[in-house]
């Protein structure tokens, strides 16, 4: 039965309604709209009187509807029921309908957003997991089931330990819950057990979600498979690292096994033995390419049967081999070597059908646990001894000797004089110019120190700056050579002279200084050098090095503005993620990569590996700097492969006096092409 209703009670009703309220006539002409009725229709009450709505006939009950206003569609759940009006008074007919008008757009937008949230959840290639506070797994999406192989019924209820590989201690869990508990959340790579029992790396975030009152109640998981991340990564490295011909380590991976064995606090002795293989270049020469690599891989074979596990055996290069012995025993077992080597490879190869002679040359060269050699030192010695038995006539051994009372005599005089050299305005600096891949032009310049020894004449710094380092000078000497690079660079930019940044190199010790940052902040201020115009050089092993605190300091120096390049890249070994980390904006190829460019087929892996450093270090964001470029045939391959920004070397200019820069700052190099070859 319909309900009697006078208007005036309706009236007071329904005015203060938040929801809309229209009387409708029988055939759906709108009699009555409240205020609240305007906003869901864009129009005055007044204005909607004598408006037909429509629903006549429809009944009394709720539904939805869209109504059409100027905001684009207002959606509504209307709910109708027959109403009498007491009186012919009114107005109004005796049979009317009441609507009243819910707006659904909150309702619906909500409902909106939790179907974009559930096709999000199910659809994503991350896996998803939801527990509670204790661990209990309580939702799971499909791309967790894809990845681990474990179905949404036999994970629910469980805990994730379920995945857990056992690569990782207690102490890793234990490091990541203190960080979830203390921040509310937590990423980083870690390996889990898939159903069918492979191990697998996955990335993870882990996040804390908390209720209305603030409590953490549940956590969700959001993981991802990287296994062809990982793989991608150990490809590079295998590139970077090992030579393709032989699949032995190569001589950056050698080199950096070396410092590692010169760097332990109680590494014993260490002894380094270059092979080079007698008359390699005449076997290629006359039985083909094809065959001399192929007695590269037999050579490589017969040395390994002599070494231990412990011992590295590397192709340097071309027809050179080197070896790496540590330990107590490591000169005894660097001779013993070369000695069943000579003997072995006294045997022919036989290489398709015909017997191959070869010899071999060697050279040792041993640091004891007492000694301060270096990378550079120790292959130097042991090259030098390896040519000394080719000039021989090749086919054996010799261990590098030397008077070591009169170097050591040698250094300790140098190093007092060169602390004087230091006060008394005996260094000079020289500057070699970085020169555009693109256009020629002289875009900066690296500072490079020079000793104008009153006796001796000019000293390089191959000479004086080894005794810097293991005499304690090399800080003092660093700072000289800042200070004035600084000077010289404010003069070249007050003169107007257009550059954009001079380079100075910094050595471990510097590097390792805890006020270095404070220093350079005080040396721009005093020479007024704006911070991006200077550039700090660090090499990559000195990088690989530094403890985390150490750094930081990098990290403050480019905080100030100064640009930090990484020099001999190559030469040692960063791993991908570490190298994501550094702070540096350049990346300098080692002179020793580039060398090896060359059209002749046996280098073109050295061709190869530059390009690959090149585009390795692009595809991180660096800058990419080629150094020791010497040929014009290294100028136009470095051009074509467009993979280098800069290049520096001989080729262009050999380091300078200051007087000379403005000169080729103002004039561009030409630049050959792979048919010009003739330098400027």
């Amino acid at each position: 039965m319909a309900d009697t209703l006078s208007p005036e009670l309706f009236r007071r009703l329904v005015e203060r309604c938040t929801n809309g309220v229209l009387i409708l006539d029988a055939e759906g002409v709108i009699l009555y709209a409240n205020p609240a009725s305007e906003s869901l229709f864009g129009r005055t009450a007044d204005g909607l009187v004598g408006s037909e709505f429509g629903l006549a006939g429809a009944g009394a009950g709720t539904t939805e509807l869209r109504l059409p206003n100027p905001k684009g569609g207002t959606p509504l759940s209307v709910a109708a029921r027959a109403i009498k009006l007491d009186g012919p008074s009114t107005g109004w007919e005796p049979g009317a309908w009441a609507l009243v008008l819910h707006d659904l757009t909150e309702h619906k937008r909500e409902e909106n957003r939790l179907q974009l949230y559930e096709a999000i959840f199910l659809g994503v290639s991350e896996a998803v997991l939801v527990t509670r506070t204790d661990g209990t797994i309580i939702d799971l999406n499909p791309a967790f089931s894809r990845i681990t192989g474990y179905s949404r019924d036999e994970v629910l209820g469980q805990t994730p330990t379920i995945l857990k590989s056992g690569r990782q201690g207690p102490d890793f869990y234990r490091s990541m819950w203190a960080v979830l508990q203390e921040k509310g959340h937590w990423k980083g790579e870690m390996w889990n057990r898939r159903k069918n029992g492979e191990i697998y790396p996955e990335l993870l975030e882990i996040n804390a979600l908390t209720n209305e009152v603030g409590q953490v109640d549940r956590y969700v998981a959001l993981f991802s498979d990287i296994t062809h991340v990982k793989q991608t990564e150990e490809q590079i490295e295998k590139l970077l690292h090992y030579d393709a011909l032989t699949e032995l380590p190569n001589r950056l991976l050698f080199r950096s096994r070396l410092e590692a064995a010169l760097n332990e606090p109680k590494h014993g002795a260490t002894a380094v033995a270059l092979v080079g293989v007698d008359r390699f270049n005449i076997i290629n020469g006359t039985l083909g390419m094809e065959t001399g690599d192929q007695i590269l891989r037999l050579v490589a074979e017969r040395l390994s049967g002599y070494l231990d596990e412990d011992e590295t055996l590397a192709r340097m290069g071309g027809d050179e081999f080197g070896v790496l012995f540590r330990g107590d025993r490591a000169a005894l077992r660097a001779v013993g070597f070369a000695e069943a080597i000579q003997e072995n490879l006294s045997e022919p190869f036989n290489v398709s059908g015909a017997e191959v002679l070869v010899g071999c040359s060697l050279g040792i060269s041993v640091s004891s646990h007492h000694g301060s050699h270096g990378i550079s030192e120790m292959l130097r010695e042991a090259d030098v001894a390896m040519h000394r038995v080719k000039a021989d006539g090749g086919v054996g051994y010799q261990l590098f000797t030397q008077d070591l009372d009169l170097a050591i005599r040698d250094s300790v005089l140098l190093a007092g004089r060169l602390g004087q050299a230091i006060t008394q305005n005996e260094l000079r600096l020289l500057y070699q110019p970085k020169v555009s891949v693109h256009d020629g032009r002289v875009t900066g310049m690296e500072a490079l120190v020079r000793w104008q020894h009153p006796d001796e004449g000019m000293l390089s710094p191959a000479r004086f700056i080894p005794v810097a380092e293991t005499s304690g000078l090399i800080d003092d000497l660093g700072r000289w050579v800042l200070v004035h690079a600084c000077q010289q660079a404010k003069q070249w930019l007050d003169a107007g002279l257009d550059f954009e940044r001079v380079a100075v190199n910094m050595a471990p010790a510097q590097v390792r200084k805890e006020d270095l940052a404070e220093f350079v902040q005080q040396t721009l201020h005093e020479t007024g050098l704006p911070a991006d115009r200077l550039e700090l050089e660090v090499t990559e092993n000195t990088l690989m090095t530094l403890a985390q605190e150490e750094q930081s300091v990098l990290q403050s120096l480019r905080e100030l503005g100064v640009s930090l390049a990484l020099d001999d890249f190559g030469t040692g070994y960063s791993s991908l993620t570490y190298l994501r980390r550094l702070p540096a904006e350049t990346i300098k190829i080692d002179k020793s990569f580039v060398d090896d460019i060359s059209s002749d087929d046996e280098q073109m892996a050295g061709a190869e590996i530059v390009t690959s450093i090149a585009l390795l270090g692009q595809k991180l964001g660096f800058r990419v700097v080629a150094e020791g470029v010497e040929t014009a045939e290294q100028v136009a391959f470095l051009r074509h492969c467009h993979c280098c920004d800069e290049i520096q070397g001989y080729f262009f200019s050999r380091p300078v006096q200051p007087e000379a820069i403005p000169a080729l700052l103002q004039h561009p190099f030409s630049l050959p092409d792979l048919t010009d070859s003739a330098p400027r």
